[in-house]
């Protein structure tokens, strides 16, 4: 882990705060934010493609960045560090509600 997988799980935190007091369910912030940086990561992945193939990201399918097993490591800890901790917030606000 390094410090930016902390800072985009912080980052998801504060979203998903942000959105829990406007809406007062925290299973929104979680899905705005796994959403979020899944679409980031995969972003970064489908523009790796395209410049390893010498095209434009819109020659490429759309699934061709989605591939988590064709990430970098780095990239998965960027997703999975926000979407576990704000999966976690969600859980126990749903207890606690």
């Amino acid at each position: 882990m390094n410090s930016s997988n902390v800072l985009h799980g912080c980052m998801a935190l504060i979203l998903q705060a942000m959105i829990g007091v406007v809406t007062l369910n925290a299973w929104y912030g979680f899905f705005l934010a796994a959403g979020l940086f899944w679409g980031r990561e995969h972003d970064q992945k489908q523009h790796n493609i395209a410049k390893q193939k010498g095209c434009t990201v819109k020659d490429l399918e759309w699934y061709e960045g989605a591939n988590m097993f064709a990430w970098h490591q780095d990239s998965v800890m960027d997703f999975a560090v926000p979407f576990v901790a704000t999966l976690v917030v969600a859980i126990v606000c749903s207890i606690i509600a």
